[in-house]
């Protein structure tokens, strides 16, 4: 089995090929954060599809993009990520799981810090 990411034009997607199929994600950003697996999704999406090196504690508004040095969400894109990043500490606090664990996980991977 082989995974393999795509980027096309606003989505990222990950083709999934199998000697009998072949499965299609597309990820979105959610809607909500339920779930742990909702936790790393959203980790992932930040990561893989936005490029970007989050920080758990740090404010959506705050982040700048490097090649313009304008910010790099609008209000509400930031007040979006900010409600969703605010679920993912209380489902990670509710289940006994450390966030900088399971977010940093996909950094680690992107930066290829997995050691």
């Amino acid at each position: 089995m082989i995974l393999w990411p795509q980027l096309c034009k606003s989505h990222f997607f990950f083709i999934t090929l199998h000697p009998k199929y072949v499965t299609l994600k597309i990820m979105n950003l959610p809607k909500d954060i339920i779930t742990i697996q909702d936790v790393k999704d959203f980790a992932n999406y930040l990561v893989n599809v936005e490029h970007v090196n989050f920080n758990s504690d740090e404010d959506f508004r705050n982040y700048i993009s490097y090649e313009t040095l304008q910010s790099t969400y609008s209000e509400a894109e930031a007040v979006k990520r900010n409600n969703l990043m605010e679920q993912c500490f209380n489902v990670c606090e509710s289940e006994g799981v450390d966030i900088y664990e399971v977010m940093g996980k996909y950094l680690m991977d992107a930066l290829k810090l997995n050691m």
